[in-house]
């Protein structure tokens, strides 16, 4: 079976990780002038955005959560 980037991402840990830190979707949109759909999309396995998930590291997001694509690990 194909595996793909973001098939792992713990969309529960990371909503939980977001409500904890007073973060909403629309306000991370907003933070990096995005639309919150492509937000919505990355958080839920379906897009890959990088600016998104970007933003969720430089936030403290524990990347275990977010399956990022091998180009972004360092």
């Amino acid at each position: 079976m194909i595996r793909y980037v973001g098939d792992e991402r713990n969309t529960l840990q990371i909503k939980v990780w977001m409500l904890a830190n007073q973060i909403t979707a629309k306000r991370l949109a907003h933070i990096i002038n995005l639309d919150p759909v492509n937000v919505s999309l990355t958080l839920n396995k379906k897009r890959n955005n990088r600016r998104v998930l970007r933003k969720l590291v430089e936030l403290g997001c524990p990347v275990e959560y977010l399956d990022l694509p091998t180009d972004m690990l360092s």
